[in-house]
């Protein structure tokens, strides 16, 4: 199962689910193993769990929550080509701004979030080669994530992901999802 199957499947009648890698939170397993059984019918859910799933999630988080020095930097770089959209890809950002490709993105991600850039896509007028860049949606507001924010909501997706790797190490999953539930609600 992935994530794009519990946003997308409508059928009543899956019989098992089966995780091959630990998803990043309980609300995503959660979203994901709810298609399996929806006919009323018997149904089973499988994680299978191993530590280095915990790593692979620990480097999504990281990837997703770039320094917010970095998300400036890429922003101002964007604003002062004094062009909107801007027809350049994360690699020709990553190398005008010393930053690596894959922060560049996750940079470029996080101005998604905040509703500051898009994705712009056109055409070549003489060759009919696609384009793709990026445009800035407000270009007079500059971002604002701080680097303190930036750290809780990677230490907020941190703890999501410890609540996620308790129940793959539960004895009784079912159980642990109970006392989750019960503590969740008294605070």
């Amino acid at each position: 199962a992935t994530n794009a199957f519990g946003m997308g499947v409508d059928k009543a009648d899956i019989r098992t689910i089966v995780h091959y890698d630990l998803p990043g939170t309980l609300e995503a397993y959660y979203q994901e193993v709810g298609r399996a059984g929806r006919d009323q019918k018997p149904a089973n859910a499988i994680l299978l769990y191993r530590p280095a799933d915990r790593q692979l999630q620990e480097f999504f988080i990281q990837n997703s929550h770039p320094p917010a020095k970095d998300v400036h930097r890429v922003y101002d770089l964007l604003l002062a080509q004094n062009q909107n959209p801007v027809w350049w890809n994360a690699n020709e950002i990553a190398r005008h701004t010393d930053i690596e490709e894959r922060q560049v993105q996750s940079c470029i991600s996080v101005l998604r979030r905040l509703g500051l850039a898009d994705r712009a896509a056109s055409r070549d007028q003489d060759t009919g080669e696609a384009l793709y860049g990026i445009q800035l949606t407000r270009p007079d507001s500059p971002p604002t994530p701080t680097e303190d924010e930036m750290n809780r909501l990677r230490h907020h997706a941190f703890r999501q992901l410890e609540k996620m790797v308790d129940y793959g190490n539960a004895s009784c999953q079912r159980e642990r999802l109970r006392t989750r539930g019960r503590r969740g609600s008294r605070t």
